[in-house]
């Protein structure tokens, strides 16, 4: 009897740690199939689905819609830098103009408050 007894108790332990990991096992895949429908559907378009749309729900739903608006914002920041790049591109001989300009005005001037501070002290 003690004999069957040692066999027996070992067997009956791993068959209730065997239970209890099914159990387990089973509430984590319920969880996670509950958590994936908590996250939504994808949005399916009616031509991709045999005239049936599909709305998006959920947090998937808030990605790709995210994404799509990330995707336009890109596109259009880089349109905005293509356009000031060809602005600064138009831009640059004339800027090199005025510079060129502006430092001949301003010699000019420093040789004219010469001349009038020479012309003052002469009479």
């Amino acid at each position: 009897m003690k004999s069957l007894v040692e066999e027996i108790a070992p067997l009956a332990r791993a068959e209730v740690d065997a239970r209890e990991a099914l159990t387990t096992a089973e509430n984590t895949r319920t969880t996670t199939l509950n958590a994936a429908g908590e996250l939504g559907v994808d949005y399916t378009a009616a031509a991709d689905n045999g005239g049936t749309e599909i709305p998006a729900t959920g947090a998937r739903a808030v990605l790709r819609a995210a994404d799509v608006v990330k995707n336009s914002v890109d596109k259009q920041q880089a349109f905005h830098d293509a356009r000031q790049e060809w602005a600064e591109d138009i831009l640059a001989p004339l800027q090199t103009t005025f510079n060129d300009a502006q430092a001949a005005f301003n010699l000019v001037s420093g040789q004219v408050d010469t001349a009038t501070d020479e012309l003052a002290a002469a009479k």
